[in-house]
């Protein structure tokens, strides 16, 4: 990708605000896989996962606060506020995933499906920071486990479920002494699959 737009958070800035710039150049290669297995007429499994390099080949971005604050040590050019992250990875991008799904349906009392469903997962840690590219917040290695059982009648016009999910809640790890802002605004991008969650759903088709 030439010409990448990535937004930057500006260094001790007392409103904070994020300007968009030109990122030079990003590569993502990589294997996607994915195997479906009929275990019984019952019992479907599913293996897939990615290998992936995601890289930035030309990146002069904006210093983040503690990059700033130690020029030294992080190569920022204090005078014009900018580093070169050329050659780092991505955010939001594991080396690896695997994911493991398997799905059981069976029919029961004649007229009615029985389902149960298991998904668990194993990631490689990255960043999370796609605007700073700060390493104050990420997720480290991490696996987690959700499960669904469902009753609904044979024609899949309707369907009560109820569901556990992130079972192990990988959560992101937070560096409090690498942050010098007291504000949460590094956590903003935290969504509902960094916490374990539970509940019933109901599911009722329309029309034919």
């Amino acid at each position: 990708i030439k010409n990448l737009q990535i937004g930057s958070t500006q260094a001790l800035s007392n409103n904070s605000f994020i300007s968009f710039g030109n990122a030079g150049e990003q590569r993502v290669k990589g294997i996607e896989f994915a195997v479906d297995y009929a275990a019984t007429d019952n019992l479907t499994l599913n293996f897939g996962g990615v290998l992936m390099d995601n890289t930035m080949v030309d990146f002069l971005s904006t210093c983040t606060e503690v990059e700033f604050l130690n020029p030294a040590e992080s190569g920022c050019d204090v005078t014009n506020s900018t580093i070169d992250r050329s050659g780092e990875r991505g955010a939001n991008a594991p080396v690896w995933k695997f994911v493991l799904n398997a799905d059981y349906e069976v029919p029961v009392w004649t007229n009615y499906l029985l389902g149960i469903n298991a998904q668990g997962y194993m990631s490689d840690g990255y960043i999370t920071d796609n605007t700073g590219f700060s390493k104050d917040v990420m997720m480290d290695n991490n696996e987690d486990l959700s499960l669904n059982a469902s009753i609904g009648d044979a024609d899949k016009n309707w369907t009560w479920s109820v569901f556990a999910r992130n079972l192990l809640h990988p959560r992101v790890s937070y560096f409090p002494e690498n942050d010098i802002d007291p504000r949460p605004f590094r956590t903003l991008n935290l969504d509902t699959k960094h916490f374990a969650s539970y509940g019933i759903k109901f599911r009722y088709n329309f029309g034919n």
